[in-house]
């Protein structure tokens, strides 16, 4: 009897297990991830939105510590954090910066020169994107020169006096510059901004005010040209319009004489 069932047993488990699935993990690790992910989200096939650049491309920053962030933004399936990366002149840096799937924001010394800033992203769904970007770090201003010390029973020649605070000696040009506000100072959400800052006295000073929102579109917000007075100082105030997005960056020029100055303004 038991030698008649045991082929018929055979018969019946090879049929079952030839009717199984086939359970293999997929090949690709990361791929296999990012197509589970594509099938969660639906057809998310537009990449992240990378905007926000600091600092802005082509500007000049003074030497010291150096705030270089992105925000980042997608609609669809969302940024993965894990995959934002941060690079400077090719070295990455993303261990040393802060990183969530809204922004990546590095503060560090940066040496005087040139640098190519590089933030690269995908969202869940797999989509990546890229934004690219230059910006300068100045070099330090030159010491003063040393007067020496002349020996002991010799007067040294005559100084010449120091004009007083905020007024310029005859014949010096007065620099362009802002008082009130530093490039890349955090203002809050609906304040009205001051700007203040000294220019030559008497000088005609035009200023410009672009408006960038978190996704990348950019407005004029201001441009308007006011006068320095007696004593050099300037000042302009500009207030938010309608409804303030938090990150809402400003880049703002100031020209007058033919010097110029540029700074940046963050909204909490």
């Amino acid at each position: 009897m038991k030698q008649g069932i045991a082929p018929s047993l055979l018969v019946l488990l090879a049929a079952v297990a030839a009717v199984q699935p086939v359970l293999a993990q997929p090949s690709g690790g990361r791929d296999w991830e990012q197509r589970d992910e594509r099938s969660r989200f639906g057809r998310d096939e537009r990449p992240p939105q990378i905007g926000n650049l600091a600092p802005g491309a082509g500007q000049v920053v003074p030497p010291g510590p150096v705030e270089v962030s992105a925000r980042l933004f997608d609609q669809g399936s969302g940024v993965d954090p894990r995959s934002v990366r941060l690079r400077l002149n090719g070295r990455d840096v993303t261990d040393d910066a802060r990183v969530n799937a809204g922004e990546v924001r590095l503060r560090t010394d940066l040496r005087p020169g040139r640098y190519t800033a590089e933030v690269v992203a995908r969202d869940n769904a797999g989509n990546p994107a890229r934004a690219t970007w230059s910006f300068e770090v100045a070099s330090r201003p030159a010491p003063p020169p040393v007067r020496p010390v002349p020996p002991i029973g010799v007067v040294p020649p005559p100084m010449r006096p120091v004009p007083p605070i905020g007024v310029v000696p005859p014949g010096v040009p007065m620099r362009l510059m802002v008082t009130s506000h530093q490039s890349g100072a955090t203002i809050s959400r609906y304040e009205n901004v001051q700007l203040l800052g000294q220019a030559a006295p008497g000088s005609s000073v035009r200023i410009e005010v672009d408006n960038q929102t978190v996704v990348g579109t950019t407005e004029r917000l201001l441009d308007e040209t006011t006068g320095a007075d007696g004593s050099g100082t300037f000042r302009l105030n500009f207030s938010p319009t309608g409804f303030v997005q938090p990150g809402v960056r400003y880049d703002i020029r100031i020209t007058s004489g033919g010097q110029e100055q540029r700074l940046v303004l963050f909204r909490r």
